[in-house]
């Protein structure tokens, strides 16, 4: 777990403020009394774990587990804690919020937690979003412990974990020395991983009394009840049952061919006598078909016969005559009228051709008599209006004699010579006499019009008299045709009453040689009616036989799969003793094996299992490695930090809690309580040595920071600069991520990177310096800050590269080592 940076807003100082952290290398955070030093590292705390859930007693430890009334700014309502995080090849963010209730209590609501993964494509690392989730406060807590892998026990009240092995809190660098036994122990095991051997053997216990007994058990029952089920039947005995109904039913096959010989020669026989049968009802339906004729034909004849009579009625026929005269002689009556029809039709035509000539003439004339008409109601107009001209210039000219008498011009109406007056008077005497001699020319034309139009219309007259008296002469001749044509027709409804009557006459005399054959039929149907009666009694008793037969065949079949069925039962009863067998010998294999199994791993009675041994004794051998690894880095530690004044001596005992020793001149004594100062640094080389073994051998742990707040509490400045050479140390000569909060400056010059705090007094503001920060690049401190800043959606555009997927900019790429094929996972790995 590698801390990048942090985003505070309305945290007790901070307003909304942005710390970035250098990935490698000694963080000091430094400045004075009241700045937010130390509420950087609480803070910290707080993303990751929330608050606690009930109170804490002790106000030094809510360093290291703050509430949220400890962290939310004095007049304001809401905050958040955004803490960005490196774990492997991931990139996480935690947001944690506050909120002020209304009756003033600080609740934490919980928040969002982001998750981003290093991916490689086309050999370059992009950062992939996996994750992006609100939680509650609880379930954010899980989560990140889960991303984070921190091996820390969620059901305690702190995180124990965290706070011994991972961040020494201000005021608390002793408490790991006060711990108890057990929590110490606890401590130890979970930390340096070494609580998954005794899962293994609590799993070990659970996995044989709750699984592999209860499991046993079962398989034991079922074995015994097959068992059961084996001794109580025999494959033997049901075999020889197989062979004796095998045997039953070839006796029963015989019998069976033999009903169905019978069955065959039967048939035959019933089908002989069938088509007998159906012959002898052929002849006797065709009888009656014959029979019903004859009956029809009687009927028949009598209707015609009637028929005749009222023919030779409608005829006045009274007594018999020869059919073929009197046809004659209306052939010939009808041949004289055709001959009439005849004349009379050319007579017609010719009549009717003078009618369309005269009515033809008759329309040329009526045509020329319009013309004229019109012609003569033009002149009329003309002389009309020459009429009018004339008695207008007849009354001009007596105006203007009037005038002329006076000596006016009759125009100008101006005073005029005489002689001019009567040149103007004599004009229109001279147009007057034009005018009445054109009157007389049209009235000359019009008196011609006449004439001619008198001519036509008598001309007119004569011809529509001769069409009426045409006329007349046509109705006389259609009156005379209509006489002949129905004379005609009356003559045609004879000969044809003449030809029904000569039909039906020859029909009845067919219909008579049908019935002579009345009788002979008769006789024929009885003697056929007799045969057929005895046919089907013979049928009716070959047809019960031959039922009998079928049913015995039935009953043969039904008795045969009767015995097929038992033979099928006997077969099935075998072959499922055959997996009954094959069961109990499965079960009884599964039996041993698990009761193997259970030697194996767990034991039996007062005897442990080899694998259980093994746990055990690799539990040993992990726990001696651990604590000859801790004894010898705590003891280390204490020696350097002492160095130069070696008065006590350090130890562990086999409970990994310390052991203090005082050198005399003579003897070496332990004692109960050192100084404060020696105090301190066995609490310090003891938390160092416990961070150091917990990454070696907790992979979850093993890149994982440090974080220490005020560590030289107590400590002389000689003290103080052996901290500082053993931080230096620690940090891999600055590759690994150390961050320190400290009062102390001679602890400053240990810090590759030095964050100064101050503290504005107007509004109680820290103000964030950073010095000397040579790993901690422009670049790098801008990414950092836009991703805190505006939340993860700064991830995806950063100045260097505008891509979706982003990679990494330039001087602060992650170092993944190549991703290993998964090796294959043992027992261990499930019951841890």
């Amino acid at each position: 777990m590698i801390i990048l940076g942090l985003r505070l807003k309305n945290i007790r100082s901070y307003i909304d403020k942005t710390i970035v952290f250098p990935r490698q290398g000694i963080t000091v955070i430094y400045g004075d009394v009241g700045t937010g030093k130390s509420t950087i590292l609480s803070s910290i705390a707080y993303a990751l774990f929330g608050q606690p859930k009930s109170k804490i007693p002790d106000p030094m430890e809510r360093y290291a587990y703050p509430k949220g009334e400890d962290l939310l700014r004095i007049g304001t309502r809401e905050g958040y804690v955004r803490l960005l995080i490196q774990q492997k090849n991931r990139i996480i963010l935690v947001e944690r919020r506050l909120i002020k209730r209304s009756e003033g209590k600080v609740s934490d609501p919980g928040g969002r937690l982001v998750v981003f993964e290093y991916v490689e494509e086309n050999g370059e690392q992009k950062l992939k979003l996996i994750h992006d989730r609100y939680y509650s406060s609880e379930e954010l807590k899980r989560r990140v412990l889960k991303e984070l892998g921190i091996p820390e026990i969620i059901s305690k009240q702190k995180p124990l974990i965290f706070t011994n092995a991972i961040y020494v809190p201000q005021f608390s660098v002793n408490d790991i020395i006060n711990l108890g036994d057990n929590e110490r122990i606890l401590l130890i095991n979970k930390a340096l991983n070494i609580d998954k051997y005794n899962n293994i053997k609590t799993n070990l216990s659970k996995l044989t009394s709750q699984i592999l007994n209860s499991e046993i058990k079962n398989l034991r029952n079922y074995e015994q009840r097959l068992e059961s089920i084996l001794g109580k039947n025999s494959i033997e005995e049901l075999e020889k049952k197989i062979k004796e109904a095998e045997k039953e039913i070839n006796n029963i096959n015989m019998a069976i061919q033999q009903v169905d010989e019978s069955i065959r020669k039967l048939e035959n026989e019933i089908k002989n006598y069938q088509q007998q049968y159906e012959k002898k009802q052929e002849e006797r339906n065709n009888i009656k078909q014959k029979l019903a004729v004859i009956k029809h034909s009687l009927e028949e004849l009598r209707a015609k016969e009637d028929n005749i009579k009222q023919l030779t009625s409608l005829l006045g026929l009274n007594e018999p005559i020869q059919l073929d005269v009197l046809s004659s002689k209306i052939k010939s009556q009808l041949e004289e009228i055709d001959k009439q029809l005849k004349n009379i039709d050319q007579r017609k035509q010719e009549l009717q051709k003078k009618i369309e000539e005269n009515r033809h003439l008759s329309e040329t004339i009526n045509a020329e008599i319009n013309k004229y008409r019109e012609k003569i109601g033009e002149l009329k107009a003309k002389i009309n209006s020459k009429n009018e001209m004339l008695s207008e210039k007849q009354k001009e000219l007596l105006e203007k004699e009037e005038l002329l008498k006076k000596g006016i011009c009759p125009l100008c109406k101006q005073k005029i010579a005489h002689e001019h007056g009567y040149k103007l008077i004599n004009s229109l005497k001279n147009e007057i006499e034009t005018i009445k001699k054109e009157i007389l020319e049209i009235q000359q034309l019009l008196r011609t019009a006449l004439e001619e139009l008198k001519k036509y219309e008598d001309k007119n007259l004569e011809i529509n008299n001769e069409i009426k008296r045409l006329d007349e002469q046509l109705r006389i001749i259609d009156k005379e045709r209509d006489k002949l044509i129905n004379e005609k027709m009356e003559l045609n409804d004879k000969l044809s009453k003449l030809t029904e009557i000569k039909r039906l006459c020859d029909e009845i005399e067919k219909l008579k040689q049908k019935i002579r054959d009345k009788d002979l039929l008769e006789k024929q149907l009885v003697h056929i009616e007799t045969s057929i009666s005895e046919l089907k009694k013979i049928i009716d008793e070959e047809t019960r036989k031959y039922k009998l037969l079928m049913n015995k065949k039935t009953d043969l079949i039904g008795k045969r799969e009767k015995v097929k069925a038992e033979i099928e039962s006997y077969k099935q009863q075998i072959q499922q003793l055959k997996e009954y067998y094959e069961e109990y010998q499965k079960t009884k294999e599964q039996r041993m094996f698990l009761e193997n199994m259970k030697k194996f791993l767990y034991g039996e009675r007062n005897r442990r299992g080899l694998f259980y041994d093994l746990v055990e004794k690799v539990e040993e051998r992990v726990r001696s490695i651990a604590y000859d690894k801790f004894r010898s880095l705590f003891i280390n530690y204490f020696l350097k930090l002492m160095e130069d004044h070696e008065i006590l001596d350090v130890d562990l005992d086999e409970k990994f809690s310390p052991v203090f020793r005082i050198k005399t001149k003579r003897i070496i004594g332990e004692i109960t309580q050192p100084s404060g100062g020696q105090l301190t640094s066995v609490s310090l080389a003891y938390r160092l040595a416990l961070n150091a073994v917990a990454r070696s051998m907790t992979p979850q742990l093993r890149n994982s920071t440090l974080i220490l707040d005020e560590p030289t509490y107590g400590f002389s400045p000689e003290r103080v600069e052996k901290l500082r050479e053993l931080l230096y140390e620690i940090s891999n000569r600055g590759k690994r991520q150390i961050i320190v909060v400290t009062h102390d400056r001679n602890l400053l010059d240990v810090g590759d990177c030095r964050i100064k705090l101050d503290i504005n007094r107007e509004n109680n503001e820290t103000i964030v310096n950073y010095e000397e920060c040579n790993n901690l690049s422009k670049e790098y401190y801008t990414y950092i800050e836009n991703i805190l800043s505006k939340g993860y959606t700064s991830i995806l555009t950063t100045r260097e590269a505008e891509e979706k997927e982003e990679k990494l900019v330039g001087g602060f790429e992650p170092k993944f080592k190549s991703r290993k094929v998964s090796k294959s996972r043992s027992i261990f790995d499930f019951l841890a």
